[in-house]
């Protein structure tokens, strides 16, 4: 017992001897333990809006090599907005889809047009610019990547509200060593979900121990 009281006054005198006295010590440990996570900062916020999440093609030839493109990259990137509470309510992309299948001009109407439909807020525009994904021949590792061009529309406001000058934010994932997978299809959802997660990046926080250390895409 005696040993160990020795110890700590010895450890209490070097922190002493060094600027950082007990006192000031536990001051430190105590606002380490109590301090929130560090988190990543979004660059537009979605809560409390209603929004739809509106999925195109840049060009035509995308659009016919990946007819099922925009429906899956809708359905990822709302999945994981639903997923984070990003924003109050989200239309589901099979409504959209449902939509689009009965509306014989969708591809005409604006976004602004199709957010008044479906009576939302604010409308996440996705613009798929490029999506690929291939693998070698009996192997399991495949290579793939996406890139997209968002804007957010404020439907009421009847204006582009992210980002500014009407531009567009861009954002992009891709394999590096490649992509494990048993098929292809469970390749393209790691791709997807890879992707999702850097859109939704951008309008909501993520603690940094909540990504993933080792993505294979990213």
């Amino acid at each position: 017992m005696r040993t160990i009281l020795k110890g700590a006054g010895l450890l209490l005198l070097a922190l002493t001897m060094i600027g950082c006295g007990p006192l000031n010590f536990l001051v430190v440990k105590t606002v380490a333990l109590f301090s929130p996570p560090p988190k990543t900062q979004p660059l537009y916020s979605l809560e409390g809006k209603s929004i739809v999440v509106l999925v195109d093609a840049a060009n035509q030839d995308l659009a016919d090599s990946h007819p099922q493109m925009t429906y899956k990259v809708a359905r990822a990137v709302a999945g994981e907005l639903s997923d984070r509470r990003a924003a109050a309510s989200i239309v589901s992309p099979r409504d959209v889809v449902t939509y689009a299948q009965s509306e014989p001009d969708f591809r005409r109407k604006s976004a602004v047009a199709i957010g008044t439909n479906f009576n939302v807020d604010l409308v996440v525009h996705v613009i798929v610019q490029t999506y690929h994904l291939a693998g070698a021949a009996a192997s399991d590792t495949y290579s793939g990547m996406a890139g997209v061009g968002l804007r957010v529309i404020d439907v009421q406001g009847r204006r582009q509200a992210f980002p500014d000058m009407e531009r567009l934010h861009l954002v992009e994932v891709r394999s590096g060593t490649g992509i494990t997978a048993g098929s292809l299809a469970g390749a393209e959802k790691t791709l997807l979900d890879a992707l999702a997660l850097k859109v939704a990046q951008v309008f909501t926080a993520y603690e940094l121990d909540e990504l993933p250390k080792k993505a294979e895409v990213k």
